[in-house]
């Protein structure tokens, strides 16, 4: 008799589901948010919709055939998404070492390749837009500038991504390692501080966003988005 996904196992432990890929795409639940990015630091291709309810979700993950990491048993039990993690801290870091145990992941070839915001690989900025969106203290550094294709977000070398990556290096050593990673020219006002403690459940509110012509690092309610167009893409 074929078995169903939540019978199946990778590893003992780990990811539940058919056809587990080498390289997984993930898509995590509303209660993962401190997670998502620290998966995107490591260049995990992590969807996040937190508006999305659980049959949605679970269809979804199933349709771009990704691994579903949840807090949530009861849509385990009741949903049965075709591969799923279940995640047991409420510790962001703790939760990370749980998905590269689960999955069996190895280092990365490199941090900070893709958008910690919306989930897009990055590209090099030109140097128009390096001159025009990045502070000249990036310029500095040897390290290119880079700019998500996605959002328009700007990333470079600074003291906030050392202090991710003395994060990082302490939670999983193995994966801190060159190259270095960027800095988000709008970090600060995300108004989140990668560190390790309990996230709670998600709340509605307004998502900062850009507005076509503002000034380097501006940011508009979402509440205004109705009213004025905008340059970023909801994820």
């Amino acid at each position: 008799m074929e078995r169903t996904g939540a019978e199946l196992t990778r590893n003992p432990g780990g990811v539940r589901g058919q056809s587990v890929m080498a390289t997984p795409r993930l898509l995590a639940d509303a209660m993962l948010g401190g997670l998502v990015r620290w998966l995107r630091v490591l260049d995990l291709d992590t969807v996040y919709r937190p508006e999305l309810d659980d049959h949605a979700l679970v269809a979804l993950a199933a349709r771009e055939e990704r691994i579903l990491l949840t807090r949530d048993r009861h849509l385990i039990t009741f949903l049965r998404p075709p591969r799923y993690l279940a995640i047991a801290s409420d510790r962001p870091l703790s939760q990370l070492r749980e998905v590269v145990a689960g999955c069996a992941l190895q280092p990365p070839p490199a941090l900070f390749q893709r958008c910690l915001v919306c989930n897009t690989p990055l590209r090099d900025a030109t140097e128009a837009e390096a001159l025009e969106l990045a502070p000249p203290s990036s310029r500095a550094f040897s390290d290119p500038i880079r700019r998500c294709p996605g959002c328009g977000r700007v990333y470079w070398l600074g003291s906030h991504t050392r202090r991710m990556r003395a994060t990082l290096g302490q939670a999983l050593p193995e994966c801190s390692g060159e190259p270095r990673p960027y800095h988000d020219v709008r970090a600060t006002e995300l108004g989140r501080v990668f560190g390790d403690k309990p996230q709670p459940h998600p709340r509605p509110g307004p998502t900062p966003i850009r507005r076509p012509g503002a000034g380097r690092g501006s940011v508009a309610n979402a509440n205004h988005h109705a009213q004025r167009p905008t340059t970023g893409r909801a994820e």
